[in-house]
C-alpha cells in the first residue's frame, strides 16, 4: 500500500504562470541530451566530457519533475523518480550535487544526508498524489505501475492544501478500481473541481461518479468537489517495467560493463528521433 499521511513538509502550489514556466524552454533545457546523465540532470561546464558532469540532485530534479508533472508526462516523471533514487545511498539518502557521473562517484565533501534533497523529494511525492493548480485540486498526477497492480492500494490521509485537507483511497484490481474520498474543505473556500488523472498505461472503459456515468477527457476525470465515490472499469494497455530495482539493475549494467552504444543520458530506454 502506498500511503501519504498528514505530511510535515510544507505544501506548495506547482507553478503554472506562463512567466514562470515556458514549455518550450522546458523541452530544451531539461530534455537536451547532454544535460541528462545517468537518468538525472547534471550541471555541465567547459570541458565536460560525455561521461562527466555534476549531478544536480536537488533543485534541478525538482524543477524538471514538477514541470513534467504539469505537462502530464507521467512516464517521464516516474522514470526520473526511480532514476534519482538509484543515485541515493544505501538508506536512500540523497546528495545535493557533485558526484561525477559514470566515473569515480567520489562525493568529496558533499556527504549525505542532504536536507534539501529530502525536503524536495517529499514535496515531489506529495505533488504526485495531491497538488493545487489554480482553483483545482489534482490527484494521482503520476502513479507508478507497481502502485496500481491488482490488490494494491493508494491511500492519502488528511493532506493539507490551500483549500482544506484531502483524503482518498484508490483500491486497485486487475480490471477495475474504486476511488473513495473523505475530503474536508474550508468553509466557502473549497476547490472548483477535483481532477483525477488516469495512469498512462491504463484505459478506462467506463466510469461512474456517485452512481452517475462520467467520461475521461485528456487522460483525466473532472470531479465535483463533493464527489464521494468513483467506480472504474479499466484495461491495462501496457506493463511498463519501471521500478527502483530495475533502475539499479540498469545502472549497474552500464556502470560496470559500459557497453558500447548504450544510452548514458538516461537509465530507462528512451525512444530518440532519427539523427
Amino acid at each position: 500500500m502506498l500511503r501519504l499521511q498528514r505530511s510535515a513538509n510544507w505544501h506548495s502550489a506547482v507553478f503554472m504562470d506562463e512567466n514562470q514556466f515556458n514549455t518550450g524552454k522546458q523541452s530544451v533545457a531539461f530534455e537536451g541530451g547532454a544535460l541528462f546523465q545517468g537518468g538525472h540532470l547534471v550541471f555541465t561546464g567547459p570541458g565536460a566530457g560525455a561521461k562527466s558532469g555534476m549531478p544536480g540532485f536537488d533543485s534541478k530534479f525538482k524543477e524538471a519533475a514538477e514541470g513534467n508533472t504539469i505537462l502530464g508526462e507521467q512516464q517521464k516523471v516516474i522514470e526520473d523518480l526511480y532514476s534519482i533514487l538509484a543515485h541515493t545511498g544505501s538508506t536512500n539518502s540523497g546528495f545535493e550535487f557533485g558526484i561525477p557521473a559514470w566515473t569515480t562517484r567520489d562525493p568529496r565533501s558533499n556527504f549525505t544526508p542532504h536536507g534539501w534533497f529530502a525536503a524536495r523529494y517529499m514535496s515531489q511525492i506529495r505533488n504526485l498524489l495531491v497538488r493545487e493548480e489554480g482553483t483545482e485540486i489534482h490527484i494521482t498526477s503520476a502513479l507508478a505501475p507497481l502502485w496500481v497492480k491488482s490488490g494494491k492500494q493508494v491511500k492519502v490521509i488528511d493532506v493539507p492544501t490551500f483549500f482544506g485537507s484531502v483524503s482518498y483511497t484508490l483500491d486497485c484490481r486487475q480490471n477495475d478500481a474504486t476511488l473513495t474520498f473523505g475530503n474536508r474543505w474550508k468553509d466557502k473556500a473549497g476547490p472548483s473541481a477535483v481532477v483525477f488523472h488516469i495512469p498512462w498505461f491504463l484505459k478506462v472503459t467506463s466510469a461512474t461518479v456517485d452512481g452517475k456515468p462520467t467520461s475521461v477527457a485528456n487522460g483525466a476525470i473532472i470531479l465535483p468537489p463533493n464527489a464521494g465515490k468513483v467506480e472504474l472499469r479499466w484495461s491495462r494497455t501496457a506493463e511498463p517495467n519501471l521500478s527502483y530495482y530495475e533502475a539499479v539493475r540498469l545502472y549497474l549494467e552500464k556502470y560496470y560493463r559500459q557497453p558500447a552504444g548504450a544510452d548514458y543520458d538516461f537509465l530507462f530506454p528512451v525512444v530518440r528521433p532519427p539523427v
